[in-house]
């Protein structure tokens, strides 16, 4: 796996992972190239006309103020993604805040598997709009932050 350091950045004091760049000299695949099937899909092509997501009450495994922090790192985790992360870098990045307790479920390698990992957001294609399969809590959050694509794979039907 690639190490963090200095020139790549560390994590930060506060458990914010530096903004370097991502070491591509070894082996690894990069999570694109390991996740060819997740692609940016524009919000406003989603259907989320049958979402059962209508207020904070909706939220049960994960709070709605978890999942907009998550947001927050996403956006980083998708910088680093385009820069060539790869799996091993991203669980790498938060060595140190690990070390000083931060849960792993708070780690850019966590948003990293909820967002292109098994647990990706999975629409399914139907004409010209994606009719939603999972991930509803997710696109609602995206939508109320404003964000206008989300990484999700596309199921063929």
């Amino acid at each position: 796996g690639v190490v963090v350091g200095a020139a790549l950045g560390r994590a930060g004091e506060d458990g914010s992972a530096g903004a370097g760049v991502p070491d591509l000299s070894g082996p690894e695949p990069t999570l694109q190239e390991r996740h060819p099937d997740i692609h940016d899909i524009p919000l406003d092509m989603i259907d989320l006309s049958d979402s059962p997501v209508h207020d904070a009450a909706d939220y049960h495994k994960v709070s709605k103020a978890e999942m907009v922090a998550g947001f927050e790192k996403l956006t980083q985790v998708r910088r680093w993604i385009g820069q060539g992360a790869t799996d091993q870098w991203l669980y790498d990045v938060d060595q140190e805040a690990r070390e000083r307790g931060m849960a792993e479920a708070q780690s850019h390698h966590n948003l990293y598997r909820v967002f292109y990992g098994d647990n990706a957001i999975k629409l399914e294609k139907v004409g010209d709009r994606y009719r939603v399969i999972n991930g509803y809590h997710r696109l609602a959050v995206a939508q109320e932050l404003g964000w206008t694509t989300i990484p999700a794979k596309v199921i063929n039907s």
